[in-house]
């Protein structure tokens, strides 16, 4: 699966955890001790560029957990994009087919 044209769910909903070299070299929070990769107040990766092919301003030094991570595979992903609501809501806003 290749990043190249994806909207990039991955980017802007999924917490990615570094290793101890990977949070050495790029911003992020320690939520109970655990690096986590560092994300924008909507939710989405600090490194997150819609401008780019790949959707990441790192791309080619991007973690592990990114390199790893399939979202062909992905149950989450794959339901949300067929169900046309992605990104999903966050817990503070209304789905798209929530009523008010």
């Amino acid at each position: 699966m290749t990043c190249e044209g994806c909207n990039a769910p991955c980017c802007r909903c999924w917490r990615v955890p570094l290793s101890r070299d990977e949070a050495r070299h790029l911003e992020h929070t320690r939520p109970r001790g655990l690096a986590i990769l560092a994300r924008n107040p909507d939710g989405s990766c600090i490194y997150f560029d819609g401008a780019s092919p790949y959707g990441c301003s790192i791309y080619e030094s991007r973690p592990q957990a990114c390199r790893d991570y399939d979202c062909a595979r992905d149950r989450r992903v794959n339901d949300e994009m067929r169900w046309g609501d992605w990104p999903p809501a966050r817990a503070d806003e209304p789905s798209k087919g929530a009523t008010p």
